[in-house]
């Protein structure tokens, strides 16, 4: 059984080599890639990780609860969602394609917990950005090729 989750999450992580696609439909911000977003970005994961870590099930039903009946947010994640769209970077208007260069799982950058987007960290391989490298929110991201 632990085999096969293993199988599983190989293919996955070599699918993300593939060509994926982002501003397919919305404008995409994407952050540069730098020292300092980096270091913001592996910062943030990391805090993400331990707060995570150690939770019991009890406190677990607890936060999607008030994320989703109470509409409660945690305000640290806020801060750091705007620092990421604050930062430098370019606007994707029309569709990109692109390639996953890294992808930081800890990272979470949507509002709620129960969400496990990841913050992946791109190559702009098409359009007017061709070349680029930057950070994006793994829920921007579509696959092209899913399977090897």
């Amino acid at each position: 059984m632990k085999g096969s989750y293993v199988i599983l999450l190989l293919l996955l992580l070599t699918a993300c080599a593939e060509p994926v696609r982002i501003a397919e439909r919305d404008l995409v911000r994407v952050a540069n890639d730098s020292q300092d977003i980096r270091k913001m970005i592996f910062a943030e994961g990391n805090r993400q990780m331990l707060a995570r870590r150690g939770r019991s099930s009890a406190e677990w039903e607890t936060i999607i609860r008030t994320e989703n009946f109470e509409g409660q947010e945690p305000p640290r994640r806020r801060e750091f969602l705007k620092s990421i769209k604050s930062a430098p970077g370019f606007d994707l208007v029309t569709a990109s394609d692109a390639r996953i260069l890294q992808i930081v799982p800890d990272c979470r950058c949507t509002m709620k917990e129960q969400y496990g987007n990841a913050m992946d960290k791109i190559q702009i391989t098409s359009g007017p950005f061709k070349g680029r490298i930057g950070w994006v929110c793994d829920d921007r991201v579509r696959r092209i090729l899913m399977w090897p």
